[in-house]
């Protein structure tokens, strides 16, 4: 069957309001059809605040182009349906990748860790210089680009996302993932962008100690712990550069946490910075080599590095300003910084094809109900499990 122009393949996820499939990309000349992600969101079904949240992700989808973020493409309406097409990420998401390192007994390795952290704290530094709040930071929120142990990590799922009025702007809705709230948010008091930096480093120490941070036997005692209870520390097998930073992020005071700006300036994604700089140049070079021509393609399991320009490319063009009217008057003099803006084409523009996309999520061994991990804002159309 074909939507659009995009043939469907398979249905990869569904919720409340829609479904998710894995789909053949539209064919230009001398291009093969690349694999994406199609969500159909039945607005038909919708009330007028459902359908805010479905627009509101198509909004954010398309103000945002990164290296380390989800591909957005193109959205359009077919008979009832919001069609929104997206990268296919053929690696999963972060969350499947923990629960396996978990069932046998093996950590992630630091290098690994390393790199998916500077990616995301990369993207969010992006999303934060575009006066965006994501507000729902989680492992399975990110998607891995492979099924090699050097994917790229790519921040995904914009639904809940919205877009701050000034740099001093406060949110005060209560969203996200109770497992990843920050504890501003948890108290229901004003929040801004430090809470996606708690939920950050909920991700990190994740990554290491393969568990949230925080857990409890019901939502009561979840909120409890993470108001009250000191963080918990990333085991001694990782490096101490790793758990200081990781400390940083999960500082109870909303002003004392490190800005992703700052994160990004810190020794020891700099030295990471400089490495992906140096590995995406190496692959460059290689590509443009004539030599190469002839030879067979990667082996599907391998990650297609994609040397177009990005964050940290001399290459790259200066990243324009958020559409928001508001945002236009008041940009923000915290978020700059030398690395971590993406090259802003036209969201249809068929540059840097990386064929990435969703993951449908695995239960989460001995949830407890409500499940800390589900959303606490329900139902919402970016969260059928199309991860």
């Amino acid at each position: 069957m074909s939507v659009g122009g995009y043939s469907k393949i398979r249905e990869i996820g569904s919720g409340s309001f829609g479904r998710c499939y894995l789909v053949q990309g539209k064919a230009k000349e001398h291009e093969e059809k690349r694999l994406m992600v199609m969500k159909q969101i039945d607005v038909g079904r919708m009330d007028r605040k459902e359908k805010q949240v479905a627009e509101n992700e198509v909004k954010c989808l398309g103000a945002v182009k990164h290296p380390y973020i989800v591909r957005y493409w193109e959205s359009f309406m077919h008979e009832r349906f919001l069609c929104i097409v997206m990268d296919y990420c053929e690696g999963g998401d972060l969350f499947q990748l923990v629960q396996q390192h978990k069932q046998r007994g093996r950590p992630i390795p630091e290098n690994n860790v390393i790199q998916w952290f500077t990616q995301l704290t990369l993207a969010l530094k992006y999303v934060h210089d575009k006066s965006i709040l994501h507000r729902d930071i989680k492992s399975q929120n990110v998607l891995l680009t492979g099924k090699s142990s050097h994917d790229t990590a790519k921040l995904a799922d914009f639904g809940i996302s919205r877009f701050l009025e000034g740099p001093n702007a406060l949110a005060r809705t209560f969203v996200g993932t109770p497992y990843y709230l920050s504890p501003e948010m948890v108290q229901k008091k004003p929040y801004s962008c430090p809470a996606d930096v708690w939920s950050l480093g909920c991700v990190l120490y994740e990554m290491c100690a393969l568990r949230v941070p925080f857990e409890a036997n019901d939502m009561r005692q979840l909120m409890e712990r993470i108001v009250r209870t000191a963080a918990p520390r990333i085991p001694s097998s990782y490096s101490r550069e790793v758990g200081e930073l990781y400390i940083e992020m999960l500082n109870r005071e909303p002003s004392k946490r490190p800005t992703a700006a700052t994160l990004v300036q810190h020794p020891m994604l700099q030295k990471q910075i400089k490495q992906m700089l140096h590995e995406s140049h190496a692959d460059k070079a290689e590509k443009n080599d004539p030599a190469q021509d002839n030879k067979d393609r990667r082996p599907l399991g391998e990650v297609n590095r994609n040397p177009s320009p990005g964050p940290g490319n001399p290459g790259s063009k200066p990243a324009s300003r958020c559409p928001s009217p508001a945002m236009q008057r008041h940009p923000s003099p915290h978020w700059g910084g030398p690395f971590g803006r993406g090259n802003e084409n036209r969201p249809h523009s068929h540059r840097d094809h990386s064929p990435y996309g969703h993951r449908a999520p695995s239960p989460r061994p001995g949830a407890i109900s409500p499940s800390p991990r589900n959303h606490v804002r329900s139902p919402s159309p970016s969260h059928w499990g199309c991860r």
